[in-house]
């Protein structure tokens, strides 16, 4: 799948997953909107190029795949998945088991901490929903070609994390930007 995917496109297979999925449902006598088959009012955006997530809590994680020549990654809607180099099954750098979905445990998570003197004790929530799970004021995921985005607010904090491996590089970056809108 992934030759597939560097040859024509994540929009294209995905495109076509559906297409097999609504083919399935029209023979079972069910039909409903290609929207509803892939996520739930998630969609791609052809403009941006990019698979757009609106809630965190999916059936099933989707999934992202970054890299370079030698470097790679797979990321999921809420920053669950795994690093390798060279060689999936045998250089993992990062721990992830495939039974685990739709759990989608162990990834790239960021903690956020408000010690506000207010409340009655602080709150650590997570950008990426997961491992935290604690409800969203908002929650945006944009899987693009090389990068994934998750943006999401809460209590007036609001983040923004790209993921990507710049090209040429054994490395993954995590992009983090926060802003307090209280």
């Amino acid at each position: 799948v992934t030759h597939e995917l560097e040859a024509v496109g994540i929009e294209q297979v995905a495109a076509r997953q559906v297409h097999d999925v609504e083919g399935a449902a029209a023979a079972d006598g069910v039909v409903d909107d290609a929207i509803d088959l892939v996520g739930g009012g998630d969609a791609f955006d052809d403009d941006a190029r990019e698979y757009v997530i609106s809630d965190p809590c999916t059936p099933w994680p989707w999934i992202n795949y970054l890299g370079s020549q030698n470097y790679f990654c797979l990321i999921s809607n809420t920053a669950g998945g795994y690093s390798f180099y060279k060689d999936a099954r045998l250089r993992r750098l990062t721990r992830y088991r495939y039974n685990n979905a739709p759990l989608d445990m162990g990834g790239r998570y960021i903690y956020l901490r408000d010690d506000d003197p207010h409340l009655a004790a602080p709150l650590v929530w997570s950008p990426s929903w997961m491992p935290v799970r604690r409800s969203l004021d908002s929650y945006e995921c944009r899987h693009g070609m090389g990068y994934t985005v998750i943006e999401s607010e809460y209590l007036g904090i609001q983040t923004h994390t790209r993921y990507f491996v710049p090209l040429g590089e054994n490395l993954e970056i995590w992009q983090l930007t926060v802003t307090n809108t209280r």
